[in-house]
């Protein structure tokens, strides 16, 4: 039986991640970038960390893409910084990041729950994605 050190996976394993991601990442159907998204992102920089590729593939490919903020950003640092300045920080980090994607502003909603309580508002929140999606 072979055993393999940790410094074998410390040096394989990023090259084998590398390798299996330009797999994944080439493999985009360019019709299918091209085509319009919306990105629902529960808290802020989840669209960022979880779309920002796909996102800024799809803007080079010419496509339409809106990103939605399902919550107001108000509890991420509540300990440090006051509710209302914290949601305003937020807010101005996610046009930041969402124009670097870039998006504009006009590109941007924010429904503005109040974070940590999203699943209080399902309804409410339902709603508000469903007209947002039948005027798109």
């Amino acid at each position: 039986m072979m055993v393999m050190s940790n410094s074998f996976f410390k040096v394989r394993a990023p090259r084998f991640y590398r390798h299996v991601m330009n797999r994944i990442m080439s493999e985009f159907d360019e019709n299918a970038l091209g085509r319009s998204a919306v990105v629902f992102s529960p808290h802020f920089d989840d669209e960022t960390l979880g779309c920002g590729g796909t996102i800024l593939k799809k803007k080079r490919a010419g496509a339409d893409v809106k990103i939605v903020f399902m919550t107001d950003g108000s509890k991420s640092h509540r300990r440090l910084i006051s509710e209302n300045e914290l949601k305003a920080i937020r807010a101005s980090e996610g046009l930041a990041a969402s124009r670097s994607l870039g998006l504009n502003a006009c590109d941007i909603c924010f429904l503005e729950f109040e974070e940590t309580k999203l699943s209080e508002h399902l309804d409410a929140a339902t709603n508000r994605v469903t007209e947002m999606l039948l005027q798109q």
